[in-house]
């Protein structure tokens, strides 16, 4: 005879609630696969007929100190630089300025000038500086507890993470947090086809997120940005085997990709954080730093117009 064990009365509290949170993860998860499946319908493009970086040599990294030789190089192509942001009301640094190029052909143009801001936490600084230069600014940061809100007549705020897709993401390790793809973005926004003067992108490691996704699927749209200033977090590292840092090695090849699209180095600088400091071989090293790349393609435009 079958022998069936029923709950007793003590048990049925816990059974209740385990039932609610076991429904209430499998909701999750099917949102976040519907929310993943809505993203299918996108036009994808392939690399062969929209990737100049598609042939794009990556040169081995056969060494950490190559790694770091990456950052002490500038290609001087920006004269005239400055930061902007970065101060707090106070005159506190915020360290959230980024450096801007404003050589002739990236001046901020006031009325015709479009900036996206990704990684706020607190620090708006930066945003409201570009504002008064007469730019629209999209800020983006699902961590700061702020609900989307107007912040200031040029300055919308959205609660959303950047991702390599539309749904929910894991954020700072646990949360989870509505993202949206940079395509999914500007489509939202109407920016396309739209020149983007400057894209702005301090996210604490999920800028590999963007790189994989904007190789992969719309490497056209680099085409209109005319400047990128980001942090990178490629992590701190201990004396170990390069073979076994795959992070590691996705930074070093969205960095040289990002030669092959056409943007140059004009400024790179560590973070100055003291405890983002390590060792490496006797010598003090970053784990994180500011790059400021510029599109030689507006370069090039500008000079032929002056030429001409």
């Amino acid at each position: 005879m079958e022998c069936v064990i029923m709950p007793t009365n003590k048990h049925l509290p816990r059974l209740f609630v385990f039932l609610v949170l076991s429904l209430s993860a499998m909701g999750s998860l099917f949102l976040l696969s519907l929310e993943r499946t809505k993203w299918d319908v996108a036009p994808f493009y392939t690399l062969g007929n929209h990737d100049p970086g598609a042939s794009c040599h990556i040169p081995p990294l056969n060494d950490m100190e190559e790694f770091f030789q990456y950052f002490e190089r500038d290609d001087g192509v920006c004269n005239d630089k400055v930061i902007v942001g970065g101060l707090g009301p106070d005159g506190e640094d915020n360290t959230g300025g980024k450096y801007v190029c404003i050589d002739e052909p990236f001046k901020f143009r006031a009325a015709n000038c479009n900036v996206l801001s990704f990684g706020i936490a607190k620090d708006f600084s930066f945003d409201d500086q570009v504002e008064t230069y007469g730019c629209k600014v999209l800020a983006f940061d699902p961590t700061n507890n702020l609900p989307s809100h107007q912040r200031s007549p040029g300055i919308q705020f959205f609660n959303w993470g950047l991702g390599g897709f539309r749904g929910l993401n894991t954020i700072e390790g646990w949360a989870l947090a509505k993202v949206e793809s940079y395509y999914g973005i500007l489509e939202t926004f109407g920016l396309l086809e739209t020149e983007i003067d400057y894209l702005k992108m301090d996210i604490e490691t999920h800028e590999l997120e963007f790189f994989k996704d904007i190789f992969h699927n719309y490497p056209q749209l680099l085409n209109n940005v005319k400047q990128i200033g980001m942090e990178i977090h490629p992590t701190a590292y201990s004396d170990q085997d390069l073979a076994f840092s795959d992070f590691l090695m996705e930074f070093w090849a969205a960095l040289h990709r990002m030669q092959c699209h056409g943007f140059l180095l004009a400024d790179v600088a560590p973070n100055p954080v003291k405890e983002t400091f390590f060792r490496w071989r006797g010598k003090e090293r970053y784990c994180c730093y500011e790059i400021l790349w510029i599109n030689k393609k507006y370069m090039e435009e500008y000079n032929n117009n002056k030429s001409n």
